[in-house]
C-alpha cells in the first residue's frame, strides 16, 4: 500500500536543509547550466585536426573523425573517455573505432596505433590546455 502523497504546503522538505537552502542550491545549478558549465567538455579537450593531421588522415585513408579517435587512442584514452571528450555517444565512438581498425588491418587499439605508425603516421596530438597547470 502506498503512503498518502497528497500535496501539503506545510510539509517540510525531505532533506535536513531548510527550504531556502535547497532553493539556493537549485538556483545555482540552473545558473551554472545556463552558463554552459554542464554542457560537455571544454573546447581545449577536443583536439582539432591541423593541416598535417588532415594529410595523415588522407594517407591512412581515414575520415577526419576516425583519425581524431586514433589520435586519442594513441594517447591511451579509453573509448568511453573519448566519447565524453568529443561529446558523441559511446556507440558512435565504437563504430568509428571499428571502422578504423578494419581500414588499418588491426584487431584493437594497440594494433591500430602500431599499424598507423608503421605506415608513417606521426600521430602527434596538438598541445592541450590543462586547467590548473602553470607553463
Amino acid at each position: 500500500m502506498l503512503p498518502n502523497m497528497s500535496w501539503n504546503p506545510e510539509r517540510q522538505p525531505a532533506s535536513n536543509q531548510p527550504a531556502d537552502a535547497q532553493q539556493t542550491a537549485v538556483e545555482r545549478a540552473v545558473r551554472l547550466a545556463g552558463n554552459a558549465h554542464l554542457t560537455g567538455p571544454p573546447p581545449a579537450l577536443s583536439p582539432s585536426l591541423s593541416a598535417a593531421g588532415s594529410d595523415e588522415a588522407r594517407m591512412l585513408r581515414l575520415t577526419p573523425r576516425q583519425y581524431q579517435i586514433l589520435l586519442l587512442l594513441a594517447k591511451g584514452h579509453q573509448l568511453k573517455v573519448i566519447s565524453r571528450m568529443l561529446d558523441i555517444s559511446l556507440a558512435t565512438v565504437k563504430s568509428h573505432a571499428g571502422q578504423l581498425y578494419h581500414r588499418l588491418g588491426a584487431r584493437n587499439a594497440i594494433e591500430a596505433v602500431y599499424a598507423a605508425r608503421q605506415r608513417g603516421a606521426n600521430l602527434h596530438l596538438p598541445a592541450l590546455e590543462e586547467p590548473g597547470i602553470d607553463s
